[in-house]
């Protein structure tokens, strides 16, 4: 059943994309996106590997991968819990590139990108939100969510 007013599939049809900042907390992810799903039938995180300048010269991402993907591990287990259809991913270092990647195979109604607060978010300095609106006809919406450890993120790119 179409939607006369937004011409998409009926809400009992969302699949939502979620592109989380590997710091995000977990708790914190998982009540965000609790009051988002009305009607959504799946949920496929995408964790974009967040690599430092250090890191990325030294060409050595294991720690930051290893973050990203206990980051997603524990958040698809959280959506799980309740009986949430998730599944998730680990991308690579670019946030949009991940998003666009997960669009290849996660037949996805909507996208998220939950992002941290912006003194912590290497994200939105980079205009994130507009880009990723720019690349998708997909609705595209924007959650802070607080990073589990604030204090990494000096280490951040």
């Amino acid at each position: 059943m179409v939607d006369a007013n937004t011409g998409r599939g009926a809400k009992q049809d969302r699949r939502l994309l979620v592109v989380a900042d590997a710091s995000s907390s977990e708790a914190g992810l998982f009540d965000e996106l609790r009051n988002r799903l009305d009607g959504v039938v799946a949920v496929h995180l995408i964790v974009p590997v967040r690599v430092s300048h250090l890191h990325f010269l030294a060409n050595d991402e294991s720690e930051e991968r290893r973050e990203a993907e206990q980051t997603m591990l524990a958040s698809v287990a959280l959506l799980q819990g309740p009986g949430i259809p998730a599944t998730g991913s680990v991308g690579t270092d670019k946030p949009l590139e991940s998003m666009t990647d997960a669009l290849r195979t996660f037949p996805a109604t909507d996208v998220l990108l939950a992002v941290p607060p912006a003194g912590e978010s290497y994200w939105l300095e980079h205009d994130l939100l507009a880009k990723a609106r720019a690349l998708t006809d997909l609705p595209v919406t924007q959650a802070i969510v607080p990073s589990r450890r604030p204090e990494r993120e000096g280490a951040r790119s």
